[in-house]
């Protein structure tokens, strides 16, 4: 009996550690929309150069945490390939925010500073992005809906 109840905690715990540090979706958002702003240089000719709008129609970006901490985000391509921001070497915070809305920043330490405003209340996110290298500098305005777990 005694090495049943041993076995028994033995499981309960390793269960609870497991699932510990089990990552859970906060959000998963459809596609995007809104606009791009191009500075000339790099690849970007000149009439490729200013605002365009622009899209992600295929993608979805899913916010996941382990238990309202360690967040990250994940952007899946059309192709269903996903691609987290703290697995490419990105640094994930939550910033804060209020029942309206609050605030994920996401920092590439060679080019890329990206904000998400996420929305419950009205199930969507916005979101910019700045990127600055050699090849092109952009800033992006984007807003997809949500649906929130």
């Amino acid at each position: 009996m005694r090495t049943k109840n041993t076995l028994l905690i033995l499981l309960i715990t390793l269960f609870c550690a497991s699932n510990a540090n089990a990552r859970e979706t906060f959000a998963s958002c459809g596609g995007s929309n809104g606009y791009t702003y191009y500075v000339l240089g790099g690849f970007v000719s000149e009439s490729a150069a200013g605002y365009t709008k622009d899209a992600i129609q295929d993608g979805t970006i899913q916010f996941t945490h382990a238990d309202y901490k360690d967040w990250d985000v994940v952007q899946i391509d059309g192709f269903k390939k996903p691609y987290s921001a703290k697995g490419n070497g990105g640094s994930v915070t939550f910033v804060g925010g209020t029942e309206n809305g609050f605030n994920i920043m996401v920092f590439y330490p060679t080019d890329t500073i990206e904000v998400y405003t996420l929305r419950p209340l009205t199930n969507e996110v916005t979101w910019v992005q700045s990127k600055s290298n050699s090849q092109m500098s952009k800033a992006t305005v984007m807003k997809a809906n949500c649906l929130f777990q």
